[in-house]
């Protein structure tokens, strides 16, 4: 499904991009995909987030209804995060991505062997790996060393 804004026509992936795509966005779903957690918790989970960027996500995640505020009836009182059925939704994309983020991390880190191993051996070859295509190097038929 695809629709108009401005003249331009927009897909679903597209669409679906802009409302988890921003990175602080995806950092908070990964972590309430484990379970439901308290501010301090996300905050503490998510290291590098600061309170202003973290309270601004979970208000746009909560706009969009992917996260859900409860407001828990202590003393002072608590409020936990958690993903709702729409948000949960996204489990299967977020495994995904985790898939595909170590298939990028293991053709780099054999790509990096592969360029370690040719400028022990040949120096002048190694400014030419730059133009390889990693799955030339890197597919299971190749021998390692």
């Amino acid at each position: 499904m695809s629709t108009r804004k401005n003249d331009y026509v927009t897909c679903a992936a597209v669409e679906s991009a802009r409302k988890i795509g921003n990175q602080w966005r995806l950092i908070v779903i990964r972590y309430l995909l484990e379970r439901p957690m308290r501010f301090n918790e996300l905050l503490r989970a998510a290291c590098e987030i600061d309170t202003k960027t973290l309270s601004r996500v979970l208000k746009y995640l909560a706009s969009e209804k992917v996260v859900q505020r409860e407001v828990l009836g202590t003393q002072p009182f608590t409020v936990r995060y958690a993903l709702t059925d729409k948000g949960e939704q996204i489990r299967p994309v977020m495994q995904s991505l985790k898939a595909w983020g170590r298939d990028l991390d293991s053709r780099r880190h054999c790509l990096e062997n592969y360029t370690e191993i040719i400028s022990q051996s040949r120096p002048n070859v190694v400014s030419v790996i730059g133009n390889l295509d990693v799955s030339e190097i890197c597919d299971d038929s190749s021998p390692t060393r």
